[in-house]
């Protein structure tokens, strides 16, 4: 998903990058619009563009650690303000300049652009239709689609941070509703929890909630106080900060690191992308998650475990042993997970040696389980997986029991 997220970004803000407008509306139509807009752009709006790329990729490189204390969006701004205005990008709708015997204007566009103020956009609320089948449809959709990608989110954040530090996701839930709640009183959009603030946060250092707080803080204080300065900003800078960021989201690193993993998992993963871009988000993880399922049967796993591995469980003194049957996968894991974390003893067993498949989702999960009982003084550790074979050579891969095995069972 997040790196669906990633190319959706990038197939929306590249063209502002080379300053042209696109007629396409979906991000398969933007990417086949591209070598049009390159035919066409505007030399000084790419210009901005291109040196704000330059020193957003370059400036990870820098050794020196005084200078890469300065976030390199802060030098874009610095940089690209006084050089579009040198290249008279805010000299109004008429402004204009000759290059290579073609005339190019600049557009309104091709700044940041805040229209009317705040006090003018806050609306108090119409219940009037409240009860109407229409208004009903809106609010359950709203809150379906705005909690599942919500928590969508958040869990892809997890993957992000450094310290893999676990998301309190009833409390996100609250926080989004309450935030919805007071939005609409306001007259404002739903919103969802966002992701490009979130990893852009990640990027700079965050370290808790606390700066996506900030963050739009930060952002209400501008729109509020200084609206004309937002105004000297090249939107294509702008364009080059996010497709910098979905150029993170969507890198072609982590392409090869899932396929190192499993080549399944390539299959999943570029299935997930093809529906979140081609669809939208929900569609894209739905058609990942049926992806998941129908190559986990294929590999052998028994349809009646798909969402229950019968876990039973046998206490002996310090030590608890849960096995498995059927398959260990991620849509039973929830079950698992409950299993080993209601265990009081020092020592917790897992044994998969009944199991069929065990997913490249239990071995990552039971993995973090690992770390977590370890800083309790406790162990964790999976049993009988000498008669399955991995799918790839990597140490969290999926592993499928081998035929021999299966025969003298």
């Amino acid at each position: 998903m997040l790196a669906a997220i990633g190319v959706i970004i990038i197939a929306k803000q590249a063209h502002a990058v080379f300053g042209v407008a696109p007629t396409a509306t979906t991000p398969f139509g933007l990417y086949l619009e591209l070598p049009h807009t390159i035919a066409n752009m505007n030399p000084a709006i790419f210009l901005v563009g291109a040196v704000s790329l330059v020193i957003l990729f370059g400036w990870p490189k820098i050794k020196q650690p005084l200078i890469k204390k300065i976030p390199a969006p802060l030098v874009v701004l610095l940089v690209s303000v006084p050089l579009g205005m040198a290249l008279g990008i805010g000299g109004g709708a008429d402004a204009h300049y000759a290059f290579m015997g073609h005339d190019y204007t600049f557009a309104p566009r091709h700044l940041v652009t805040i229209n009317g103020s705040l006090r003018d956009a806050i609306t108090f609320p119409d219940f009037s239709a409240l009860a109407g089948g229409t208004s009903i449809r809106y609010i359950v959709m709203f809150t379906l689609v705005g909690s599942i990608e919500s928590l969508l989110s958040a869990k892809a954040i997890e993957q992000l941070d450094p310290l893999r530090r676990p998301t309190d996701l009833n409390r996100d839930l609250l926080g989004v509703g309450i935030g919805n709640a007071l939005c609409g009183l306001l007259g404002g959009l739903p919103m969802i929890a966002e992701i490009v603030r979130s990893s852009a946060n990640l990027n700079n250092g965050a370290q808790t909630r606390m700066a996506n707080f900030f963050h739009g803080c930060f952002l209400l204080a501008f729109v509020m106080i200084a609206p004309s300065l937002i105004h000297l900003i090249p939107s294509a800078a702008l364009a080059a900060m996010l497709c910098y960021t979905g150029t993170r989201l969507a890198s072609p690193a982590e392409f090869a690191k899932t396929y190192k993993i499993g080549s399944e998992q390539l299959v999943i993963f570029l299935i997930t992308i093809a529906g979140c871009v081609g669809e939208d988000l929900l569609v894209g993880v739905a058609m990942g998650i049926v992806a998941k399922l129908v190559i986990h049967v294929i590999n052998g796993a028994p349809i009646g475990s798909i969402f229950s591995a019968r876990p039973d469980v046998k206490v002996e003194g310090e030590t608890a042993t849960i096995t498995l049957h059927g398959a260990a996968v991620f849509s039973n894991y929830l079950g698992i997970k409950a299993k080993i974390e209601a265990q009081t003893a020092k020592h917790v067993v897992v044994d998969v040696s009944d199991c069929r498949l065990v997913d490249h989702t239990v071995m990552e999960h039971i993995h973090e389980l690992e770390k977590a009982f370890q800083a309790e003084s406790r162990t964790l550790a999976m049993r009988g997986l000498d008669a399955h074979k991995g799918l790839s050579d990597h140490p969290m891969a999926a592993r499928k029991k081998t035929l021999a095995a299966q025969a003298s069972a």
